[in-house]
Order: C-alpha cells, then structure tokens, then sequence
C-alpha cells in the first residue's frame, strides 16, 4: 500500500491521507507516530493498525471537547462517541483513559450535578429524573439523593418558597397555599419537603 498524499486540515489536529486511492482523516498525532510520509509503502497490517489507532485518538480529543463545555456523566460521553462513529471496540478505551486521566468521574460529577439542581430549585424528584436521564447509575442516584446536603436543600427551598409567595401574592390566602403547593410539587419537592415549610 503507497501513501500517496498527506495534506493537513488548517487549524485542525487531523490530516487527510490518500493511501492507494482512497482518502482517510488521520489524526497529526498518529501520522508523527509512525513518521508516515508521501511515497511510503505500507503493510496493510500496519495500515490497519493506523487507522484504529487514529479513531483512538480522534474519539478521545472529541470526548474532551465534549466534556470541556458542561459535565457529562460517563453514559453520555458513550453516547456521543456512538454518535461520532467511534467503532464500538475503541470506547471502551477511551473512556478508560478519560478515567484514568481524571476526565471522567461519575461520583465527583454527579455531585456537581446535584448541588447545581438544588440551587436552580430543583426538588428530588426532579433531581432524580434529571440524572436519570443524564444517565447515571439508578444506585448511585439513590446513594446520593439519600445522602444529601438537607441543611443546602432546605434554606434553598425556604428562599424559593418566599419567591412563590410573591409570584402567588394576588390570590386569597387558600388558593395562594394551593397554587404554591402545585408549583413546588412541579418543580420535584415532595409533599414530605413541602409539609416541613408549614404552609
């Protein structure tokens, strides 16, 4: 097999690469590794190693991008490798180094999560839908919503609680309580959450 062109993409950290005909994207990185140049011949054994080892890199600089604007969880980052076509057998790798180089921790994450959801006013079970769907572990849900800040998710609540007032504040005292009651319900307090504010 002959290389027959390298051309880099401009600002970009992959190249396309002609070998016998065909073009494929590999990553610069992958290219400098095995000090591939125009005219080189190559086994195709070697030739396949290239490439899975650029969609390697490819998926793990796209999952850092990825993980660089918000925080993910573990299954969402899979998600979206899926989505960029990474071949199946490479995630598992990839996710292992995100792991290993500290990218990617769902116990740390899912806490961020957690405390960024009660501040936005939040209740558990909105909480717990949204990680949910996030995609983390249906335990490790449990274990921290079992075990979170009350003291955090309370006065949070409390000062929501004198938002609603204000919003509800036109109606007689009765369906103020009701329509204040159905908001928080909405926004996932439960009754038990609700009950402690003594309305």
């Amino acid at each position: 097999m002959i290389i027959k062109s390298i051309k880099k993409y401009p600002k970009k950290p992959r190249s396309k690469v002609v070998i016998d005909n065909n073009l494929h994207e590999i990553e610069n990185i992958v290219i400098a590794k095995y000090n591939l140049y125009e005219d080189m011949e190559i086994e195709e054994k070697e030739f396949y190693s290239i490439l899975d080892e650029s969609d390697k890199e490819y998926g793990y600089n796209c999952a850092l991008n990825y993980l660089s604007k918000y925080v993910k969880s573990e299954d969402q980052v899979i998600k979206y490798l899926k989505d960029k076509k990474i071949k199946h057998k490479n995630i598992d790798f990839i996710i292992e180094r995100l792991k290993k180089n500290h990218f990617i921790n769902d116990d740390k994450t899912i806490d961020a999560i957690i405390f960024g959801l009660i501040i936005a006013n939040n209740g558990r079970n909105l909480i717990r839908y949204k990680l949910y769907n996030k995609g983390f572990n249906e335990n490790l849900i449990k274990e921290k919503l079992d075990n979170i800040d009350e003291e955090l998710y309370f006065d949070t609540l409390k000062e929501f609680f004198k938002k609603c007032e204000k919003k509800y504040a036109k109606y007689d005292d009765f369906n103020k309580k009701m329509k204040i009651k159905q908001y928080l319900v909405q926004r996932g307090y439960t009754l038990s959450d609700i009950e402690k504010l003594k309305i």
